[in-house]
């Protein structure tokens, strides 16, 4: 995966780019029932909505797609293909939209080591952040309405993603937005937000689950991340150095404002989990934008080898962790295909 990362983003080649996407959407996309918590789950769900119909509710939008893709396969492996392959391609193809200020190789080790194994198991969130992350690049190109659809559609996948409305008032590409569109808008996200808020507040049985379990590990991880995240703003005075690191091209650049703006508060809600379990999922929307920051701080004028060594400490560890956690991650390591059942 790394050597196609590095060749995709030393020929500019969009070959090798579309390579790697395809073959992290397989390996997840074609694992079987034993592979990840809640594969099961997702299976008994695919079947259960193919007899009983579309289930109305906050999340109506995963269940109408599902039942349109049983209504095709009739098989609930081939929809949670579809789905590793939407949430993958989505991440990757945006990762690749950083490539002239961040380093494209370090981005896709961050995402394959920390943030891909969860696409195994919460698989209808990964979707909802998929489409949110994606969808940002919509921000930065001024496309605000395309924004607004792309997240009403995460936020029929997932409820939690309504809370991502609030992105729309960061200033990306160090501009404000304009006037007019903060004052109407502002009122929409809003009400939105307090909707979603009902909603998640009604529907929060259905993720206890998943929200009640809090690692500690994780959350000291998290608070270490916020004090390099707080070196790097600070030595790098990121918030007005215009020339904080050096592009692909070998010229200087700044980092916008928004990418330590938004892994801040990811990094925020997930330190806040330490009180509310439930945060931690909920930061995951932001703290995406973890690899888009440590993919330009390897890359500053100063004091670059320190941030990579910190960045290496962060992966080594994680990686460690799961290998040392054994048959306790999440029952990836005992990985195997629906395609050996058939």
């Amino acid at each position: 995966m790394l050597i196609l990362s590095l060749f995709a983003e030393k020929r500019e080649n969009k070959i090798p780019l579309f390579f790697s996407a395809l073959l992290l959407s397989l390996f997840c996309g074609l694992r079987g029932v034993g592979t990840g918590v809640d594969t099961t789950h997702y299976y008994t769900f695919m079947s259960y909505i193919r007899l009983s119909g579309i289930s109305y509710g906050s999340d109506i939008g995963f269940s109408a797609i599902s039942y349109v893709l049983m209504s095709f396969f009739d098989n609930p492996h081939y929809p949670l293909l579809i789905y590793a392959m939407i949430t993958n391609f989505l991440i990757v193809y945006r990762l690749w939209n950083f490539r002239t200020e961040a380093s494209f190789p370090l981005m896709m080790l961050i995402y394959v080591v920390v943030y891909y194994p969860y696409t195994f198991n919460i698989v209808r969130q990964f979707l909802a952040i998929s489409i949110i992350f994606w969808a940002t690049k919509f921000i930065e190109q001024k496309k605000y309405a395309r924004y607004i659809i792309a997240n009403a559609i995460a936020s029929s996948i997932h409820t939690s993603s309504l809370m991502c409305f609030c992105l729309l008032f960061l200033p990306f590409n160090k501009e404000k937005n304009d006037k007019l569109y903060k004052v109407v808008g502002l009122g929409f996200a809003l009400l939105l937000i307090i909707a979603g808020l009902d909603l998640y507040n009604a529907n929060i049985h259905k993720y206890e689950g998943h929200f009640v379990v809090s690692h500690a590990k994780s959350q000291m991880m998290s608070v270490f991340k916020i004090i390099w995240l707080s070196i790097i703003v600070l030595l790098g005075r990121v918030f007005g150095n215009n020339q904080f690191s050096i592009s692909k091209y070998g010229t200087c650049i700044p980092m916008q404002i928004h990418v330590p703006m938004i892994y801040a508060a990811g990094l925020g809600l997930s330190t806040l989990s330490m009180l509310f379990p439930f945060m931690n999922r909920i930061g995951f929307y932001f703290i995406m934008y973890e690899m888009p920051f440590w993919g330009q701080a390897v890359r500053a004028k100063v004091d670059a080898v320190t941030y990579k060594m910190a960045i290496f400490v962060i992966v080594g560890y994680v990686l460690v962790s799961k290998i040392l956690s054994g048959e306790n991650a999440d029952n990836l390591f005992y990985y195997n295909s629906f395609l050996s059942q058939i």
